[in-house]
C-alpha cells in the first residue's frame, strides 16, 4: 500500500505514514477524531492532565497533526502556561501555515506575554526601598564581608601558585561543559516524551533530559548510553556507535519539530574496557541541513560530516 498524501510506500495493514504521519486508514482517521474529542472535553473541563495525554497519545503517531499541536496550546493557555501555549502554537502553524486561527492564537498568547513582562519590568522602580539606616548598616556589611573573601581568594591563590601542576587534561568545548541541571518545562517534558517513543527500542540508550533555547530554535540532548557489547570492543567500532546513538536523537527530535535548526548532543555511558559506566563520552553540534540520512543507513563518513565541533573523551579520542 501506499500513502495518499506522499506516495511513500508502506507495509500492508498500516494505519499511519512512516513518512508524513497522515493517517492511512478510516480506523486511523476516526481514533484521531475520538482522542481530539476527548482531548477537548477534558479541556473544558478543566482536567488538563487527561487532556494533554490524549494529545500526546495523537502526536506519537502523527507528529505532525496540526490539530492535536493546537490543542495543547489551548489547553497550555487555559492553565495561562503562556510560554508552553506560544511553543504549540508555533508549532501548530509550522504544521499547517494556512490556519488563521492559529495564527491569532499565537498573536493573542504573544501580546499577552509582552504584556506581562511589562507589567514585571514597569514594577521594579516603584518598589519601596529598606528605611536609610539600615540601607546603611547592610552597605557596611556587604563591604566588611567582600574585603574577608578577598583576603581569602588572595591568600588560596598565593598557596595554589606554589602547588605542583597536575599534568594537562584534553580541554572540553563549550558544548562539552554542562551546568546543573534544572527542571524541564512542560513543553520540554512533553516533547521528550514523544522523542523517546519515536525512538522506541532501535536506540541503545535513553534520552535522560531535553533543553530548549534561543528561541526554540535550538535543542541539547543528553543521552545516556546502556553497557552494550561495544563497550568491550576496540576504541573505532565504539566511536562509531556513541555518534551513531548521537545523531539518531537528533535526527528524530528534528523530524518531530522542524523548526528546530541546531542541535547539541552530550552522550554518556560506560568507557570501553572500564568499570565507569558514567563518563562523558561524546559531545558534538549538529544543524538540521545535515539530519538528511536515516541513521541505520548513514555511514561512518556522512556521521563525520554531520557533526560541528565533536568532542571525545580522551579514552576514545582518534
Amino acid at each position: 500500500m501506499r500513502c495518499p498524501e506522499c506516495d511513500t510506500s508502506l507495509p500492508t495493514g498500516s494505519r499511519f505514514c512512516t513518512a508524513c504521519g497522515d493517517p492511512v486508514s478510516p480506523e486511523a482517521a476516526d481514533e484521531t477524531d475520538r482522542r481530539l474529542a476527548r482531548a477537548n472535553l477534558n479541556r473544558v473541563r478543566g482536567e488538563w492532565a487527561a487532556a494533554a495525554e490524549e494529545c500526546a497519545a495523537v502526536l506519537r503517531g502523527e507528529p505532525e497533526n496540526a490539530r492535536a499541536r493546537a490543542l495543547l496550546g489551548e489547553i497550555y493557555e487555559g492553565q495561562d502556561r503562556l510560554e508552553d501555549a506560544q511553543h504549540w502554537y508555533r508549532a501548530a502553524l509550522e504544521a499547517d501555515a494556512d490556519s488563521e486561527t492559529n495564527r491569532q492564537r499565537l498573536a493573542r498568547v504573544s501580546a499577552r506575554l509582552r504584556a506581562s513582562r511589562r507589567q514585571r519590568d514597569t514594577a521594579l522602580p516603584g518598589t519601596v526601598g529598606p528605611p536609610p539606616l539600615f540601607r546603611e548598616a547592610l552597605q557596611r556589611i556587604i563591604v566588611t564581608v567582600g574585603a574577608i573573601v578577598f583576603a581569602i581568594l588572595l591568600v588560596a591563590r598565593l598557596l595554589g601558585s606554589q602547588a605542583p601542576r597536575s599534568p594537562a587534561r584534553t580541554p572540553l568545548p563549550s558544548s562539552a561543559r554542562y551546568a546543573a541541571p534544572t527542571p524541564m518545562t512542560v513543553a520540554e517534558t512533553q516533547l521528550l516524551s514523544l522523542l523517546t517513543a519515536q525512538l522506541g527500542p532501535t536506540t541503545e540508550g535513553q534520552v535522560r533530559a531535553l533543553f530548549l533555547d534561543g528561541g526554540r530554535e535550538r535543542a541539547t540532548l543528553s543521552l545516556a548510553l546502556e553497557p552494550r557489547e561495544w563497550t568491550h570492543s576496540g576504541e573505532p567500532a565504539a566511536r562509531l556507535a556513541v555518534a551513531r546513538e548521537a545523531y539518531r536523537a537528533a535526527y528524530h527530535l528534528h523530524r518531530l519539530t522542524p523548526a528546530l535548526q541546531q542541535f547539541t548532543v552530550r552522550v554518556t555511558g560506560a568507557l570501553p574496557n572500564s568499570g565507569d559506566e558514567s563518563a562523558l563520552l561524546f559531545t558534538a553540534n549538529l544543524s538540521s541541513a545535515g539530519l538528511v540520512v536515516e541513521p541505520d543507513r548513514i555511514t561512518a563518513e556522512e556521521l563525520a560530516d554531520s557533526m560541528r565541533n565533536p568532542w571525545w573523551n580522551p579514552r576514545l579520542a582518534p
